[in-house]
């Protein structure tokens, strides 16, 4: 959901060139979002679109996370992907055992595959029980194969992003969502878009993309209030663990905490306008921002170029054109040693190239090969695993 602070929170405008080199830890969720649903359908209220494959899964996230990894080793930037893990039980929105779910989707698009219902296979496939978390799964798999580290969070990914910035394993966090200021980030990027040209009057127009940065210590010093009263505020407005309070906009909720300094001194002088905030659940909302569970790690280390889990994924399992696949990989795999080159950056060899023929009609002679070949066992990428959802 994210909290309404867009009026009170400014932010710097820069070239993507300003944070070359950097290293950034990425909401992957935030992300994953952006590339399945266009804001502009959804502004207006347009049916979604996605691109299947010949099994009717989606795979607009794997050329969208492919599309994404080239432009940040382009640049030189340094990703470090955090997906989110349980969610509290206190989060208003978790109502779902979306695992569970998924799982028992699963099977049932399986069984359509095999008896040949397309159809059928195609509305089990595009399920939210099943599309949303299946994405999320194979995105994993995707990034590990390219060589950047993945992190399964305890709890929410935006704490365990910020929690990386606060012990100085990276400089900036990934996010849309202002949530990550009430966890203490101090550098954040917003609207992140490598895009060089767009459309004006009917023609294309170069230029240079630009991004958003927040200062969240420079904000909060400009709005005279600390961290604790700036998640306050996201109570008062509304957050992931409180609905807010009704006909309280943010310049309203700024002035009133101004005035009283702290919730707990609104909720003695009007205890009608707080009915469903208790003393209790106030502290227990704080505490979940000011101490998240998160995961402490004393390094990064980004991962060996794994071409063959590529394979896998986008030909043996996707069945994605052959030639476009290898054009990716070859230039997403140029792009990592060269990142890792300029960076300094050790990490294993890379594992052994398979490319399958050009010709569709060699494929299963491409399968028996294999088979009889024996390839060893790949060098598991053991950042964190991506094997579990």
């Amino acid at each position: 959901m994210g909290v309404k602070l867009k009026s009170l929170i400014i932010s710097e405008r820069k070239e993507i060139d300003d944070i070359k080199g950097s290293k950034i830890a990425v909401d992957g969720m935030n992300v994953l979002f952006q590339i399945l649903y266009n804001p502009i359908q959804m502004q207006k209220k347009l049916p979604d679109t996605f691109y299947l494959d010949s099994t009717r899964r989606v795979i607009t996230h794997l050329y969208g996370w492919m599309q994404k990894i080239k432009y940040f080793y382009k640049h030189q930037i340094l990703p470090i992907v955090v997906f989110d893990g349980k969610p509290d039980p206190f989060k208003r929105l978790s109502t779902k055992d979306y695992a569970r779910d998924f799982l028992a989707v699963e099977k049932m698009y399986k069984d359509c595959i095999d008896k040949g219902e397309k159809a059928l296979a195609k509305r089990h496939a595009l399920s939210r029980s099943y599309m949303f978390m299946n994405c999320v799964h194979e995105s994993k798999i995707l990034l590990e194969a390219c060589g950047i580290p993945v992190l399964m969070a305890p709890s929410e990914a935006e704490a365990q992003c910020v929690s990386l910035q606060q012990q100085g394993l990276v400089d900036y966090v990934l996010s849309n969502d202002y949530d990550v200021l009430l966890f203490g980030a101090t550098k954040v990027i917003r609207k992140l878009t490598f895009q060089s040209r767009k459309k004006i009057k009917g023609k294309w127009t170069i230029y240079k993309p630009e991004i958003e940065i927040l200062d969240g210590p420079a904000n909060l010093k400009r709005l005279g209030i600390n961290l604790h009263q700036l998640i306050d505020l996201s109570i008062l407005l509304g957050n992931d663990y409180f609905s807010g309070i009704a006909g309280i906009g943010s310049k309203k909720a700024l002035e009133s905490l101004e005035y009283y300094g702290s919730i707990e001194k609104m909720l003695l002088s009007h205890p009608n306008r707080f009915s469903g905030l208790s003393i209790n659940k106030l502290h227990k909302i704080r505490n979940l921002f000011l101490n998240p569970e998160n995961i402490k790690i004393s390094e990064l280390s980004f991962k060996t170029f794994n071409e063959s889990k590529l394979h896998e994924l986008l030909l043996k399992d996707h069945s994605l054109n052959p030639e476009k696949v290898k054009r990716n990989i070859v230039s997403l795999h140029a792009l990592h040693d060269k990142v890792c080159k300029k960076k300094n950056l050790s990490h294993p060899q890379s594992a052994q190239k398979v490319f399958p023929p050009f010709n569709k009609h060699l494929q299963r002679r491409l399968d028996r090969a294999k088979k009889k070949r024996n390839l060893p066992d790949l060098p598991s990428l053991s950042f964190t695993s991506a094997d579990h959802l």
